[in-house]
């Protein structure tokens, strides 16, 4: 096919212009992309996040950087992006989330003794990820033991494991599934040993006893 002409380029341009004021076309449109997000993982939705920001922040000119700078400067990121965004911005920052933040003794993992365990942690596994085997890069020390379950294991290195930011989040939402179904799984016995009516069986890995 060759090359069109800028008579047929404008043509088509206004089909399209004309085609997208329907609000019908929008919103399938919308619905559409929404669905392919959906379908991607959620470490390919951060390479796409990431790339995107890197391009955006190439185009901005020292001016607009000091005009955004400015705008944010006094601001939470709850205030400027939304509390889901900021509560991805604090994971990144600090490889957990606000609520699994520990109540006791939370000063204690920006002590020297949690820094030093985490750089040997890390330097233990050759700074490569144990999940997805990715090497160098931004790193977190990930605790196997809960940090608040098992104080006596929080600066054991045999109780770290090292994973990048993706594999650690995807390594606490699975941690946290697996607490929730055991501990619907205690409650179960619990209701069963006082000769209460057994609640709705669970589905799942509660279901198998895992």
């Amino acid at each position: 096919m060759g090359q069109l002409s800028q008579a047929a380029k404008d043509k088509i341009a206004a089909k399209a212009r004309e085609r997208w004021q329907n609000p019908a076309y929008r919103k399938e449109c919308s619905e559409r992309t929404r669905m392919q997000w959906q379908r991607r993982s959620s470490r390919e939705r951060k390479r796409i996040v990431s790339v995107i920001s890197t391009k955006q922040r190439a185009r901005m000119t020292p001016e607009v950087r000091a005009s955004i700078s400015l705008q944010r400067k006094g601001r939470t990121m709850t205030e400027i992006h939304g509390a889901e965004k900021a509560r991805e911005v604090y994971f990144h920052r600090y490889g957990y989330y606000p609520e699994d933040r520990p109540t006791d003794d939370f000063s204690m993992r920006g002590r020297q003794e949690r820094l030093l365990w985490s750089k040997a942690v890390i330097a233990r596994d050759d700074y490569t990820c144990q999940d997805c085997g990715k090497r160098g890069g931004k790193l977190h020390a990930h605790h196997i033991k809960r940090w608040s379950d098992f104080p006596e294991l929080r600066f054991e290195l045999s109780n770290g494991t090292t994973l990048c930011p993706p594999c650690h989040e995807i390594r606490h939402k699975e941690d946290k599934s697996r607490w929730s179904s055991r501990k619907r799984t205690h409650h179960r016995a619990d209701a069963l040993d006082a000769g209460s009516r057994p609640p709705v069986p669970l589905g799942g890995d509660a279901a198998r006893g895992l």
